[in-house]
């Protein structure tokens, strides 16, 4: 079975863009990140530790399948973020490093 994302002819025009791995893309204010995703990907919208494509799944932020780097910002559920104008979104690919928060804001211990 074939599913089309794309946008009904009877959807209010687009507003803003966002920038989706590099490429323009038109976009509704308020949109979710996921379903821009769905409509400008092949299939999968990034890929897990193992290399297996995964998309949005439950679209209300509990099976973390949608994650993408939004403006930076890695692992963070698309599902839940609504878009805005110059917003740039990366597919994740595989596990993003965690931040080294060992010695935030801390001296370090010569001793």
């Amino acid at each position: 079975m074939i599913v089309n994302f794309s946008r009904s002819r009877f959807a209010p025009p687009t507003n803003i863009r966002v920038i989706v791995d590099g490429q323009t893309v038109p976009a509704l204010a308020d949109e979710s990140v996921a379903a821009i995703l769905l409509r400008t990907c092949d299939g999968a919208t990034g890929h897990d530790h193992a290399g297996r494509p995964r998309a949005p799944y439950c679209m209300m932020g509990i099976c973390f399948e949608c994650v993408a780097i939004i403006d930076g910002a890695a692992s963070l559920r698309t599902c839940l973020i609504p878009a805005r104008d110059g917003m740039s979104i990366q597919r994740q690919n595989g596990p993003c490093p965690l931040p080294d928060i060992s010695c935030q804001g801390q001296a370090k211990n010569s001793g």
